[in-house]
């Protein structure tokens, strides 16, 4: 559901009562009023919607009572998603509850729900990544031009396995850098990708073969019938063959992107570069979920490049030392000083003599 209207194409094609459709279509625009939403966005809340129309049972919409709400949210709470899935769907539920009170009929002692049934907040574990190994081992695996071009979008742009159904040739523009192109999507802020050659390099054996123009208006990696993807269902089972292939237990269409940051952190680039490139911004806090940087190497790097000297042994810097120290470690440089100019003294003498 990433086309405008999509998720009205979705509810029409539910065995569902038209009362119900009508409340979840009014739904999505009441909230699309408040705060401007995306296609996507809107297909995410139809899909929450119908599954809280399921969990109600006999009981349709337009008919339900706080109890009936009740029993929607310890579904929701029963165990079955993880917290972050938990947590939408009471979010969800709390607002769809809301908008039938206002809209549809009144529920009796909504605070029940709306108090007392808390959402709690999104859990921040670290995203899983791959190793860079593990990276050289997948891309190394035999696949179509289609498919090698889109497993390296996704990795050296950071793109959401969604991202790849948005872009069409025409984005692509070329400039002195090479090619750039730019990107909006869940953050509702710009990314300007500038292209690195290995993802060039795929990308052209993948439009040679299906000889599209950098000025068409069409998808780069289309569906079969030629239109965008509505789904990421093809990306899933590419990704199953190649964990099957490859051997990597961890591999899925996401974590392409959160390995591409660390990889691109542990080798140095800085932490603007990454966040630009992933987010559009300078600095992102979520850059803290996504990666695991190796700060006595960044630090390491950062003072080799400004010419800083690393010491080997605590205590031989200057702020470590007594004046006692530091004047016989003078007197003993001198001391090879003169030294060194008595042997050059001698030197110089036996050469007058031959």
């Amino acid at each position: 559901m990433r086309k405008s209207g999509g998720y009205l194409e979705y509810l029409a094609s539910l065995p569902m009562s038209q009362p119900e459709r009508d409340i979840i279509i009014g739904f999505i625009d009441q909230r699309n009023a408040v705060r401007p939403t995306r296609p996507r966005t809107q297909g995410k809340q139809a899909y929450e919607c119908v599954w809280i129309a399921r969990q109600l049972g006999e009981v349709s919409l337009d008919a339900c009572t706080v109890k009936d709400l009740l029993k929607v949210a310890g579904k929701a709470s029963s165990g079955e998603f993880t917290k972050n899935s938990r947590q939408t769907k009471i979010v969800t539920l709390k607002s769809l509850a809301q908008y039938i009170h206002r809209f549809n009929h009144p529920i009796e002692n909504l605070d029940l729900l709306l108090h007392d049934v808390k959402a709690g907040s999104a859990a921040r574990n670290r995203k899983k990544v791959i190793t860079l190994k593990q990276w050289d081992t997948i891309r190394s695996l035999p696949m179509t031009a289609k498919s090698r071009a889109e497993i390296y979008m996704m990795y050296y742009g950071y793109h959401r396995p969604g991202e790849l159904a948005v872009l069409r040739w025409s984005d692509l523009k070329q400039s002195d850098g090479g090619i750039e192109y730019d990107i909006l999507f869940k953050t509702e802020k710009i990314r300007h990708i500038v292209m690195r050659a290995p993802a060039i390099e795929v990308l052209e054996k993948w439009r040679m073969e299906c000889g599209a123009l950098l000025t068409d208006d069409t998808p780069i990696f289309p569906a079969p019938d030629g239109k965008p993807y509505q789904t990421i269902t093809h990306l899933a089972k590419l990704f199953n063959l190649l964990k099957k292939k490859s051997g990597v237990k961890a591999l899925m269409p996401s974590i392409l992107r959160n390995s591409a940051m660390q990889h691109d952190l542990e080798a140095g680039y800085p932490v603007s570069y990454v966040c630009l490139i992933a987010w559009g911004e300078p600095y992102n806090d979520l850059i803290n979920l996504y990666t695991k940087p190796d700060s006595a190497k960044i630090q390491k790097d950062q003072h080799e490049k400004v010419g800083i000297a690393q010491l080997g042994t605590l205590g031989t810097a200057r702020e470590y030392t007594t004046m006692a120290e530091r004047l016989a470690k003078v007197e003993s440089e001198l001391e090879e000083q003169r030294a060194m100019a008595n042997l050059m003294s001698k030197y110089l003498s036996e050469q007058e003599k031959h």
